[in-house]
């Protein structure tokens, strides 16, 4: 996940095959790595603030919570804040909008597809989700714009 202003990028990674995955921010021409919150739970980075200054990441263990971090020049400044303290059992994390929206995803044992209206400029929702008009109820998911 490249920062904003390109100068770093976050990526989960073990130090082996057999080591949890830890956040990682290296420096965009590949200098500098560091591991921003050791920790023997799994963790994935969500996003960064549009700023660079924030990297938000999620951690899993009895439940997924968000984390905040402040990096400057590929350093963390200071512990983790909490974002999010627990997200519904099974929710995916599926990014961070420029303006800070979280987008998450909850397991449902039926899919459907929604569209809404939305303003390019902002990227906030303008109309309320609509269904898609199909054939079978409960099992459409992955559309694909045409």
């Amino acid at each position: 996940m490249i920062s904003p202003n390109g100068r770093y990028i976050a990526f989960s990674a073990g130090r082996d095959r057999n080591s949890v995955e830890n956040v990682v921010v290296m420096a965009s021409d590949g200098s500098e790595e560091t591991i921003v919150s050791a920790s023997p739970a799994y963790q994935d980075p969500v996003g960064w603030t549009s700023d660079s200054k924030n990297l938000v990441y999620q951690q899993y263990g009895d439940s997924v919570r968000l984390w905040s971090l402040e990096i400057e020049n590929g350093k963390v400044q200071g512990p983790p804040v909490t974002v999010l303290a627990e997200l519904e059992k099974g929710a995916r994390v599926l990014g961070i909008s420029r303006s800070g929206a979280l987008y998450y995803s909850i397991p449902s044992s039926s899919h459907d597809i929604y569209t809404a209206s939305m303003d390019p400029t902002t990227g906030r929702v303008t109309s309320a989700p609509a269904p898609v008009p199909v054939l079978r109820t409960g099992a459409n998911f992955s559309p694909k714009w045409a």
